[in-house]
């Protein structure tokens, strides 16, 4: 393990003590897909009907919206997103269709979904998925009346996530998730979705009810992302950093590629106090290619900081343009 130190020559060292609240001072690229929030709505009588997600959604991530509706839906955010049908159903002995759309977000944003058309009791659901690059596959089935319902098997691709959703013939149904899965949401009393992360096989969906309904089932494969070329882990320095006039923050860099090419990178480590302020910023490139699951540590220098804490953000840009990032926050005392 190399160690270089990279200082900002403009800066005034002082001694100071980097310290890292304990828990968050690992920090790596989220590896994996994950339905990361929801939202659920539904009416007695006829559409519109909205949805808002409580936090903001993030750029890359895919939106699901899932509606049951006795005319054609047509769904709207506010910012002009195309939502593409993944499949529908009819529900059995019931005048509603239940259907199954996503777009991709493209600039992060708060956002409500709006259904409109003319329904009578509209049911809606939305999810955020993350971690996720396409739709894989899907499996739609109609089930006759009982307490159990699932669609034919199938197999996702290993490590992706399996979104399934279901709409009752019944508008009193309770709804409990299939083995491995978890429920996401369920509303109006006909509807609810469930999630399986990391997909590990063939699968079915299952749901379990309280009572025998009809139903009908759509369930999708996403794909997840590919895991990043790089980590990074931020570690506290101190006074064991011995030869340092003045502390520093190290930062771990970690090439995890499935390859053996050596990957060459630049890193980057910068300072924001509380009123959003840049006050210091470092930028290094690797000595060396890095080679399969070799490390360098890199000592960022930091001085003209007052006390206080910061938010520290982390970046690692390689040649072949890959991007991971980490941010947590540091404690700066003298």
């Amino acid at each position: 393990m190399g160690m270089v130190l990279l200082r900002a020559a403009a800066l005034v060292v002082v001694m100071l003590m980097l310290l890292v609240p304990p828990g968050v001072h690992a920090i790596q690229t989220p590896q994996g897909v994950s339905v990361i929030q929801s939202c659920s709505a539904s009416a007695e009588y006829k559409t519109p009907i909205r949805c808002g997600l409580a936090n903001q959604v993030t750029a890359g991530d895919i939106l699901v919206v899932e509606a049951s509706t006795t005319a054609s839906p047509r769904i709207d955010d506010g910012y002009g997103r195309t939502f593409k049908l993944i499949a529908s159903g009819a529900v059995p002995t019931t005048s509603y269709t239940f259907s199954v759309y996503y777009a991709y977000v493209t600039v992060s944003d708060f956002e409500e979904i709006t259904l409109n058309g003319n329904s009578s009791s509209p049911r809606l659901i939305v999810d955020e998925i993350s971690g996720a690059v396409g739709i894989q596959n899907q499996a739609v089935a109609v089930n006759a009346s009982s307490t159990v319902a699932s669609v034919p098997s199938y197999a996702p691709t290993l490590g992706g996530l399996v979104l399934a959703a279901i709409d009752s013939s019944s508008n009193q149904e309770t709804f409990a998730a299939g083995q491995g899965y978890t429920l996401q949401t369920s509303v109006g009393g006909n509807m609810a979705d469930e999630s399986l992360s990391p997909a590990t096989g063939s699968t079915t969906s299952p749901f379990v009810m309280g009572s025998a309904s009809s139903s009908v089932e759509i369930s999708v494969a996403f794909t997840a992302s590919a895991p990043p070329l790089l980590t990074l882990d931020l570690q506290p320095s101190g006074a064991s950093q011995t030869n340092i006039p003045g502390a520093g923050v190290g930062v771990t860099i970690t090439y995890t590629g499935a390859t053996s090419t050596p990957l060459s990178f630049f890193a980057y480590f910068s300072l924001v106090n509380p009123a959003g302020q840049t006050v210091s910023v470092v930028r290094a490139a690797n000595g060396a290619p890095l080679n399969q699951n070799q490390s360098e540590t890199f000592l960022f220098g930091l001085g003209g900081v007052k006390s206080g804490t910061y938010t520290a953000y982390l970046f690692a840009s390689t040649l072949q343009g890959a991007v991971v990032s980490g941010v947590t926050t540091v404690t700066v005392t003298f």
